[in-house]
């Protein structure tokens, strides 16, 4: 598959599939593999849509500047916009995991006329206050690949520590996940979806009561991490984006 470049930038994208596209966005310190294709997320929406899914900057294939001026939201978000023009998508569903999701919402507030509808995944409103919907302790929500000597190894393959960094203070910084003034503005359908022990659980209640047209699911006994391979996330996705 070809990558596709804004100014000095190269992005990695892939297509799958066939039918009413949309495109996926994954979250931090992953790539369009682990997070999509490894998980059967591309497979079980391939079967009924055209799939576009990207390796955001600074991860995977894609290419990792080292500023952090690269990374701001409005920059990542036209990132998702040129892989939707590369692959000749007027119009698509978006699909924001995380760190994805944060980058779905610039886009969908940038860009409106690009997107039909939106699934907003394992993010909300706040950051983590150490607390989740269940109050039981969670795991840390990233850095689970570094854990092991084989996932080390792997990291640094296809990640750049300065890259992370920068990308860390551009789109996280001084910043909540989502401004719920401007979540007020988004005008397509959205799924927020979350596990009731993801450290980001409680954020999502003041997102979805902020955002105009908006479903919410929780997934009970589910981490940030475990609830992405519940069937019952896939599920409510599926019959989401074929309302």
């Amino acid at each position: 598959m070809p990558f596709v470049r804004r100014g000095d930038i190269r992005i990695w994208w892939e297509s799958h599939g066939s039918g009413p596209p949309v495109i996926l966005v994954h979250g931090y310190t992953s790539n369009l593999r682990t997070h999509w294709k490894a998980s059967g997320w591309i497979d079980a929406l391939a079967a009924s849509h055209r799939v576009l899914a990207m390796d955001v900057r600074g991860h995977g294939r894609s290419d990792k500047p080292t500023d952090a001026s690269e990374y701001e939201r409005a920059v990542l978000a036209r990132d998702v916009v040129a892989v939707l023009n590369a692959a000749g998508v007027e119009r698509a569903a978006i699909f924001g995991y995380s760190m994805g999701a944060i980058i779905s919402v610039e886009a969908l507030l940038q860009h409106p006329e690009r997107f039909t509808r939106a699934v907003l995944g394992g993010m909300g409103a706040t950051w983590p206050n150490g607390s989740t919907c269940e109050g039981e302790p969670a795991e840390r929500p990233v850095r689970d690949l570094q854990r092991s000597v084989k996932g080390l190894a792997w990291w640094l393959r296809y990640y750049h520590p300065l890259a992370l960094r920068s990308l860390r203070e551009g789109t996280f910084h001084g910043q909540e996940p989502m401004a719920v003034e401007r979540l007020e503005k988004v005008r397509v359908p959205v799924l927020m979806v979350v596990g009731g022990r993801d450290l980001f659980c409680p954020g999502t209640v003041i997102a979805a009561a902020a955002l105009p047209d908006c479903k919410r699911l929780v997934l009970p006994g589910q981490t940030h991490h475990s609830a992405l391979s519940d069937g019952r996330f896939r599920e409510a996705v599926l019959a989401f984006l074929g309302e």
